[in-house]
């Protein structure tokens, strides 16, 4: 009887030793698939704050201090958070300065040339008695309204303020709606998951938002320089022309001659 007690002890030690180890396995497991919640990133909530002349201390999206506080509180690992975070301060941070920047000159071009092309006229109808001791100062003041609206017309035209501001906007709403759809598991979010009993929706979901947050920078990138080559292509075509015409010029002088 003593032996079979021994005997039953032994293989209860074993079995519980067994248990332990699978316990531990998973605890292991566990900590390495889900990083804790308090875990420090190195980008930080100020790292998304831009500081232009019209807006300081202001986020680069709308309501940023509630999206970062959703990914830092999100079953994803730390190497997805930081990636994530990186990726959406890189591409969004570049998108907002240069569209604030088309957005300042566009609307100072474009106010400047309607109140100039408005005060022009006006003054020249106005300023018609020559002997009037403000007849040359009101006519330096439209003389330097018209070079103003041709200089500002040409700059406008030649660096595409106009363009790149709605370009820039266009692609801003774009991908801060791509990541409001990613944050609550909307459009092809949820249909990615659907049929699919997953519990952590963010980390399956993340791929398929690299690549749509990819693909609209990369189609933002070449329209861009869509642009400029347009513009290059537009110069040398209208200096073949002048060359051409003035080739021809010089032809018809020396057969007169």
């Amino acid at each position: 009887m003593d032996k079979n007690k021994t005997f039953v002890k032994k293989d209860i030690d074993q079995s519980t030793k067994k248990m332990e180890e699978i316990n531990k396995k998973k605890k292991n497991k566990k900590t390495h698939t889900v990083l804790p919640i308090n875990q420090e990133l190195t980008i930080k909530l100020k790292d998304f704050k831009i500081n232009t002349c019209c807006c300081n201390n202001k986020y680069i999206i709308n309501n940023f201090d509630t999206i970062y506080d959703i990914i830092t509180r999100s079953n994803l690992t730390l190497n997805q958070k930081e990636i994530l975070l990186s990726r959406i301060h890189r591409i969004y941070k570049k998108i907002i300065i240069k569209q604030i920047r088309h957005k300042i000159f566009y609307n100072i071009s474009k106010t400047f040339i309607i109140i100039a092309s408005i005060l022009s006229p006006a003054l020249t109808s106005l300023n018609t008695d020559t002997t009037s001791s403000m007849y040359l100062y009101l006519w330096w003041v439209v003389w330097l309204l018209q070079l103003g609206i041709s200089l500002i017309a040409s700059l406008s035209s030649f660096l595409k303020w106009d363009n790149n501001y709605f370009l820039f906007s266009k692609y801003k709403n774009k991908i801060e709606t791509e990541l409001w759809n990613y944050l609550e598991t909307n459009d092809e979010y949820r249909e990615n998951v659907n049929n699919i009993n997953i519990k952590n929706n963010y980390s399956y979901n993340l791929p398929l938002f690299f690549k749509r947050i990819e693909h609209s920078y990369k189609s933002l990138c070449d329209k861009e320089n869509e642009l400029k080559i347009n513009d290059e292509n537009q110069n040398n075509k209208k200096k073949k022309n002048y060359n051409s015409e003035t080739s021809d010029d010089n032809d018809s002088v020396t057969d007169e001659i």
